[in-house]
């Protein structure tokens, strides 16, 4: 047997394992070789595959009214899942375009030729029409630094520009990272200082700059183990500012409470739902109480109230 005849099916496999799917006539041409060649080394494939236990499935498909080759492995995701989680992505509007393209390529790559067409004409219009986050940042890169400062206790120093475009220079231990309403948010652990006391802040993702690890040690009591979700339930929208206790009445849906805040205590009355939050970060519930417009009554702490009823009188008087 010659050496062509030996190497033949192995270059067909590695191209196989390469995601790539082999039309019969083109492996054909490409080798000069007859169609019974051609099956003969895709019978030789699917032997080796058989007699190592190998997983994966050599399938023969029709693409393009061909006969094609495709090998599909036992790892590959659920078609199911990879269209959810396109879906739940594109949602987000995190991603910049190239990102958003890299991803979903990744995922895709991870289904058989045909589950891939599939998806790719169920997303099209989306696609098309998708529209990321106006800071245009790739984030990817950071997602996975910052996990593995979270993973390893690095401290790390960072230029920090807020929403009020003023840099701010500080240091601090990565403790969380976290998704919320179209941005990433990374939770710093601060040290005590003569300022302040030992602190936890929320900081965008997409806002870091000259971020660099250092040696600097500092303390975390890892022992009071970070709980993201717990941020992210009493948190709206990761806003700066305190934790309060609040009730109030609901005369729409309850739902809409429920699924925004699962931590809320529901007292059900007919037209009038009245709920309460044990804790919940303040400004940040009180944009949500605002954009429910008259379908909210807030009745305890006065304090907010008396906030609420401020805001909505400025708000009136912009339209006088």
């Amino acid at each position: 047997m010659s050496k062509n005849k030996i190497n033949r099916p192995l270059q067909l496999m590695l191209q196989l394992i390469m995601g790539n799917t082999i039309k019969q006539a083109d492996w054909q041409d490409q080798n000069k070789i007859s169609t019974r060649s051609v099956q003969r080394d895709v019978s030789d494939i699917n032997e080796a595959i058989s007699t190592i236990n190998f997983p994966a499935e050599l399938k023969t498909i029709k693409l393009d009214n061909h006969v094609a080759y495709q090998l599909s492995t036992s790892n590959q995701l659920d078609p199911k899942i990879i269209i959810t989680l396109i879906k739940t992505i594109l949602a987000t509007r995190a991603f910049n375009d190239e990102e958003i393209h890299l991803i979903i390529d990744s995922l895709l790559d991870q289904a058989d030729l045909n589950i891939q067409q599939v998806v790719s004409k169920t997303i099209k219009n989306e696609l098309s029409l998708y529209s990321p986050v106006t800071h245009q940042k790739s984030l990817l890169d950071l997602i996975w630094l910052f996990s593995q400062w979270i993973k390893d206790q690095t401290t790390i120093k960072f230029s920090y520009k807020n929403s009020k475009n003023e840099v701010r220079h500080l240091s601090g231990l990565p403790t969380g990272l976290i998704f919320d309403t179209y941005y990433f948010y990374a939770i710093i652990h601060f040290h005590a200082t003569e300022h302040h006391p030992a602190r936890d802040a929320q900081y965008r993702l997409d806002r870091f700059k000259n971020t660099t690890p250092i040696q600097e040690h500092i303390d975390f009591p890892h022992r009071q183990r970070l709980e993201e979700g717990k941020i992210r339930q009493n948190n709206n929208l990761m806003q700066i500012g305190s934790l309060i206790h609040v009730e109030f009445e609901y005369y729409g849906n309850p739902e809409v409470v429920l699924d925004k805040f699962p931590m809320s205590k529901i007292k059900l009355g007919g037209a009038t739902n009245k709920f309460k939050i044990h804790e919940i970060n303040k400004n940040g519930f009180k944009m949500w109480a605002l954009s429910q417009g008259k379908n909210i009554k807030i009745t305890y702490p006065q304090s907010l109230v008396k906030e609420i009823i401020e805001d909505t009188s400025a708000i009136l008087n912009l339209y006088k």
